[in-house]
C-alpha cells in the first residue's frame, strides 16, 4: 500500500473492508476521512491513467494486483453517525430501518450504538459506518451477523432485512486459522514440494514465503490452493526456490469464507463437554506443554505454539480446548507432500474462553483434565509410537489453532403499529 511518501507491505486484503481497515491502521492521518484506492497497473488501467477500485470489483481484481495507492477525501458524515440515516445509493424510501449495533469478541469494550438506514442502503455502507466507530479502538478484522447469519458486503440491506423496522446486528471478530506452520526434515538435503488446499469455507490471508494462490476444485465447489517448492537442509531449515528465502518452516493463515457444513468446518467449529477439557488459565500452560510433547512436538515447536496463543488464552479465566482429529482437519486443508514422507503429523487445536458462571456446564471436560494427556494421540489419529524424532525418516510436522469466538445472541425485533 502506498500513501503519500510512505509504502508498506501488508497481507493481501480479500475484501474492500479489510483493505480500508489496514489503511486506517497504518496511516493514522486518514482518521476522519473517506479512504479509497486507485491503481495504475497496466492490465487494469488505461496507459498513463489511474483507475479507482470500488468495493463492487475489489474481490474480482485483488488476486491480480500487487500494489494499490491509497487516497482520501473529505468524509460526508450524513447518515454515518447516530444522528441520522445513512445516505442511500438510490432515491430514499419512506421506510426507515433502525439497527442496534452490538460488539462481541473484541479485547476492547466497544459501546453499542444505533444506525438508521433505508432498505436500499448497501451493506458496504453499514460496514463502513461500523469501521469508523472502531478507528483507534480495534484494528482486528470483523464481520456482521444478522439473526445469526453472516452478512457480506455486497447487496442492499432490504435484500436481507425485508420486514423489520428495528433489528439487532452483532459485530463479531473475524476468526483466524492461526499460524499453521509446517516443518520438514529429511535424512539428506533434497527438493520437496508442498501442495496445500483449502475448502471453500476457508480463504488464505497470509502465506510465507509468498506463493501464488490458485483455484482448487472440490466436490461441487471451488476452494484455494498454493504450492511451495523448497530444498531441505541438514540443519532443518528450508530454502524456498521461488523467493530464495531461507526459513525454519512454511507459514500460512486463513480466514473463514462461506458458512456451509463440512466434516470440520472452520466457520462452525465447536467445543462441547463431551470432547474437550476445561482448565483455569493458571493451569493451562503446563497442561498444554504436556499435550504437545505427547503429540511429538519438539521443544522449539512447543514453545512457539504456546507463546503464539498465550495472549489470546490469558484473556480468559477458564479455557475449553480440544485437538481436532487429523483426518477431519485434512478434509478442510488437504496437504500433499512430494516425495511422500514417512511421517506426517498435523496438530490443530481449537479453544474458547468460558465464563466463571459457565464452568458448571462443563463437568466432563473438567474431569477429563485428570486423564493421561497421551489420549490426545488417539484423538488426533497418531500411532502409539512417536516417529517424529527419528532422524532417519522423512518427517513433516504442522501445528496450528483457532480461537472460537462466539457471538452474542441476536434478537429480531419489530414494531407493530
Amino acid at each position: 500500500m502506498r500513501y503519500e511518501a510512505r509504502t508498506i507491505l501488508v497481507p493481501r486484503p480479500k475484501t474492500y473492508e479489510v483493505a480500508i481497515t489496514l489503511a486506517r491502521k497504518h496511516f493514522k492521518s486518514l482518521a476522519g476521512k473517506e479512504v479509497y484506492f486507485h491503481i495504475a497497473q497496466v492490465e487494469i488501467a488505461p496507459a498513463g491513467e489511474t483507475v479507482e477500485l470500488t468495493d463492487d470489483v475489489w474481490e474480482d481484481v485483488v488476486m491480480t494486483i500487487t500494489s494499490v495507492n491509497v487516497g482520501c477525501r473529505p468524509l460526508d458524515d450524513a447518515g454515518l453517525s447516530d444522528a441520522g440515516p445513512i445516505d442511500p445509493a438510490v432515491p430514499p424510501e419512506k421506510r426507515t430501518i433502525v439497527m442496534n449495533i452490538f460488539y462481541s469478541g473484541f479485547k476492547e469494550e466497544i459501546p453499542s450504538h444505533t444506525i438508521k438506514c433505508k432498505p436500499s442502503t448497501r451493506w458496504s455502507q453499514i460496514h463502513h459506518a461500523v469501521s469508523k466507530r472502531m478507528v483507534g479502538l480495534c484494528s482486528d478484522g470483523f464481520y456482521l451477523l444478522y439473526y445469526g447469519e453472516r452478512v457480506f458486503h455486497y447487496g442492499a440491506v432490504g435484500d436481507m432485512v425485508d420486514d423489520d423496522d428495528v433489528c439487532d446486528i452483532c459485530v463479531s471478530k473475524e476468526q483466524l486459522g492461526g499460524k499453521p506452520v509446517v516443518y520438514i526434515w529429511t535424512p539428506q538435503a533434497q527438493q520437496v514440494t508442498v501442495d496445500l488446499s483449502l475448502v471453500p469455507q476457508w480463504e488464505f490471508s497470509v502465506l510465507y514465503p509468498i506463493a501464488p494462490i490458485v483455484p482448487a476444485k472440490f466436490a461441487g465447489s471451488t476452494g484455494q490452493r498454493t504450492t511451495w517448492n523448497v530444498v531441505t537442509r541438514d540443519d532443518g531449515t528450508l530454502l524456498d526456490q521461488l523467493t530464495g528465502l531461507e526459513v525454519t518452516y512454511l507459514f500460512w493463515e486463513a480466514v473463514p469464507a462461506l458458512d456451509v457444513t463440512a466434516a470440520f468446518n472452520p466457520v462452525n467449529a465447536t467445543l462441547t463437554d463431551d470432547d474437550s477439557v476445561l482448565l483455569c488459565v493458571a493451569e493451562l500452560t503446563p497442561y498444554l506443554d504436556a499435550c504437545l510433547k505427547a503429540l511429538g512436538l519438539h521443544t522449539e515447536a512447543r514453545t512457539s505454539f504456546i507463546t503464539y496463543w498465550l495472549p489470546s488464552l490469558l484473556k480468559h479465566e477458564y479455557v475449553a480446548l480440544r485437538f481436532v482429529p487429523q483426518d477431519s482437519y485434512s478434509q478442510a486443508a488437504p496437504m500433499t507432500v512430494e516425495p511422500s514422507p514417512d511421517v506426517i503429523v498435523r496438530v490443530f487445536m481449537i479453544f474458547k474462553g468460558v465464563l466463571v458462571e459457565g464452568v458448571g456446564s462443563w463437568p466432563l471436560a473438567s474431569a477429563r483434565v485428570q486423564k493421561d494427556v497421551s489420549h490426545w494421540r488417539k484423538v488426533v489419529g497418531l500411532s502409539e509410537v512417536d516417529q517424529l524424532h527419528d532422524r532417519s525418516l522423512f518427517r513433516v510436522l504442522e501445528w496450528g489453532g483457532m480461537e472460537i469466538l462466539t457471538a452474542v445472541a441476536i434478537a429480531k425485533l419489530k414494531f407493530v403499529p
